[in-house]
């Protein structure tokens, strides 16, 4: 039993204001050895799907907010690179001789 999920909403609330609401990976929720749930993801590259860190989860929506978590911080992530290094504000200081 599988379940792949959409994650392009998360991605959407996390800042599609600042760039793309397009996630760049795909999540499924598989059932694991130890009787819960886990959550893959495959790259929009990679034919294969792995699992995303550690994670086993109790229900099938705890492993759907989990991966909504992952996503948005994914996503917020990408958002402050984005924002690093841009110039917000040219600032001219007076000299001090220039004030009279």
């Amino acid at each position: 039993m599988s379940e792949t999920l959409n994650v392009e909403s998360a991605a959407a609330v996390a800042g599609a204001a600042h760039g793309s609401a397009r996630s760049s990976k795909r999540y499924r929720i598989v059932t694991d050895a130890y009787g819960g749930f886990e959550v893959q993801e495959r790259p929009h590259w990679w034919p294969l799907w792995s699992q995303v860190g550690i994670n086993t989860h109790g229900t099938i929506e705890a492993a759907r907010k989990w991966t909504l978590e992952i996503e948005t911080r994914a996503a917020e992530k990408k958002r402050k690179q984005a924002l690093a290094g841009r110039v917000v504000e040219e600032v001219q200081v007076p000299n001090a001789g220039d004030e009279r």
